[in-house]
């Protein structure tokens, strides 16, 4: 992740959830280096720049620089299914919220 830039940032308990040109990162407490989510080598999806995140529980929603947003469990990095939306025609994602129940 050296040199990619970084476009969100969201904590959730000790750890740090990173977006970057390169998919989400994470940084858990006592590591001083983040790392690439192991899902995003199995899921070319989820190494997409990211421009927005948001947390809730255990889910992180991620928006992408190509407008897409996605779900991924913060236990184990997967994708969470449905695919939330696609807004490529809206003009792509600048920010997520999200709580309990509804996704902004």
């Amino acid at each position: 992740l050296e040199g990619s830039a970084v476009r969100a940032m969201v904590r959730r308990g000790d750890t740090l959830w990173i977006g970057t040109e390169q998919g989400v990162a994470v940084l858990p407490a006592g590591d001083s280096l983040p790392r690439r989510l192991r899902s995003a080598e199995q899921q070319l999806r989820l190494a997409q720049p990211v421009s927005a995140l948001a947390i809730a529980d255990t889910v992180l929603a991620m928006g992408t620089t190509r407008g897409e947003v996605l779900l991924l469990s913060t236990r184990d990095g997967r994708e969470l299914p449905p695919l939330v939306a696609d807004v490529r025609r809206t003009g792509g994602v600048a920010a997520l919220a999200m709580d309990a129940t509804t996704l902004w």
